[in-house]
């Protein structure tokens, strides 16, 4: 198989899952903004491209490194053709020792009578050891629920004088009733916006389904992405088998979080101090990039993200970022390709919070591609592309896995997975080729890990499993789906 029939593959599998793709109305009616990015600040560094003429890749910024590609560098004359457009921002791994703003973290527990013997303790000290990780002069809230939330501490400013207290009314919360998880984010959310200029993020736990308030996928997906465009991040802790994975993977995804399933309480503590740990590195803030797409050229897809159209720009947020952080953006789109020569395809632009320098950071880079001679055939798709592509396709395999194991078709299930097993073995032998040479040996761990999570995806469909045993492959599918979507 070629990596083009890959790529079809996944375009046609992308609607599997609701959220991995979003098929496009025309553009809006609206006046189309100019095409130009915006401008770097002193000190970034200055997009790069492979050749003089041709922009088919670029690289600019510091504090968030904005890295653009397109799918094909050269493009078949004739009519209109596909490619891509992919974006990546990766935050600098270092966090740097400057405090430009505090930290708020909102810890929002399910009290509800199911985290009854030891799951309630668990939580409770998992909590109460992520309070003290905290560094004084940051900020915490803890929120409870049940059928109705209650604020176990309002908005409060730590330091010696006030974990104490923090930790005695976190081990002060005690069972309840039935569960309205809604309740509990909506509660967190007001407390986290007592607070200004800080990075605000959000730990959710819960081991059951939702029994009051919101308890549809939509409706949480809309509350995650209204936290997510308010600045905060949320992630998600299923505890034990029988929470709803579909509920809490979609707050976390749609909030730039993580979703985190964890069948023994006692693992709770690393979790939640891995969480504090990413909100102490946070670097930047309400990160958003704009993709302007030149005159002509069609946007048909847009991978794994939410965004707002207004004519040939798109603004897609992305949320939060701690160091080392990396977050991707994939476009399909119909290029003109007429007349040979260089067509340009798309202005990007960067803007976010820059805890690490201050003030805001913008950097930018634009995209071309070119059209070929008569005769001269396109380029091979770029196995960077290639592997994000693939990344997609993983997630929406393990999301129709899911629903197949709810219907007991375990065979369908096994054929589906090996299907994606064989494309990846065959997107990493086109990769080990033709990668470029700084990227070659992460793209084919990153494949080899996919393929490593397909392969036990397999193993467990292929055991049948039934009650416990199904809704733990389920569980695990949706916590590895969700980082193959950012």
């Amino acid at each position: 198989m070629k990596l083009h029939s890959v790529a079809l593959l996944s375009a046609l599998g992308m609607l599997v899952s609701g959220s991995s793709v979003y098929l496009l109305a025309p553009a809006s009616s609206g006046e189309s903004r100019p095409g130009a990015g915006q401008e770097a600040r002193p000190g970034d560094e200055a997009p790069q491209t492979t050749t003089p003429d041709v922009a088919a890749t670029f690289s600019a910024g510091a504090t968030l490194r904005l890295e653009g590609r397109i799918g094909h560098a050269r493009l078949e004359k004739g009519g209109t053709r596909t490619t891509y457009v992919m974006v990546e921002v990766h935050a600098d791994a270092d966090a740097g020792e400057r405090r430009v703003a505090e930290n708020h973290l909102a810890i929002v527990i399910d009290r509800s009578g199911s985290m009854k013997g030891e799951r309630l303790p668990r939580a409770l000290a998992a909590a109460n050891a992520a309070v003290d990780h905290l560094e004084d002069g940051d900020r915490v809230s803890v929120v409870s629920f049940d059928t109705r939330p209650t604020t176990d501490v309002s908005m409060t400013t730590v330091n010696t004088s006030t974990r104490g207290a923090i930790k005695s009314a976190i081990e002060n919360i005690s069972l309840g009733g039935d569960t309205c998880i809604s309740c509990g984010i909506q509660a967190g959310v007001e407390e986290l916006r007592k607070s200004t200029s800080a990075a605000d993020r959000m730990v959710v736990l819960s081991d059951g389904d939702a029994t009051a308030g919101v308890r549809d996928v939509p409706g949480f997906e809309a509350i995650a992405r209204s936290a997510r465009d308010a600045g905060i991040g949320v992630s998600t802790i299923g505890v034990g088998i029988s929470y709803n994975q579909k509920i809490l993977g979609a707050i976390a995804l749609h909030a730039g979080g993580r979703h985190h399933f964890i069948e023994d309480a006692a693992s709770l503590e690393r979790v939640f101090l891995d969480e504090a740990e990413r909100l102490r590195k946070t670097v930047a803030l309400s990160a958003s990039v704009t993709v302007d797409l030149a005159e002509g050229v069609t946007l048909t897809r847009v991978f794994d993200r939410t965004f707002r159209r207004s004519g040939q720009r798109l603004t897609v947020p992305l949320g939060n970022f701690s160091a080392g952080d990396t977050k991707t953006l994939l476009l399909e789109l119909r290029v003109p390709a007429e007349a040979e020569g260089i067509r340009p395809v798309a202005d990007v632009g960067l803007r976010f919070e820059d805890r690490k320098a201050g003030g805001e950071g913008s950097c930018s880079g634009k995209l071309d591609v070119r059209i070929g001679a008569d005769g001269e055939a396109g380029s091979e798709l770029d196995p960077i592309l290639a592997t994000r592509i693939a990344r997609t396709r993983t997630a929406d395999t393990l999301d129709a896995v899911n629903e197949l194991l709810e219907q007991g078709r375990t065979e369908e299930a096994e054929a589906k997975l090996a299907a994606q097993e064989q494309a990846l073995r065959e997107v990493a032998a086109r990769a080990r080729e033709a990668a470029p040479a700084g990227r070659a040996e992460a793209i084919v761990q990153d494949l080899e890990g996919q393929t490593r999570t397909i392969a036990g995806a397999k193993k467990a469909a292929a055991a049948k499993p039934t009650g416990v045993d199904k809704a733990r492959a389920q569980k695990r599918n949706v916590e590895a789906a969700n980082p193959y979507r950012d």
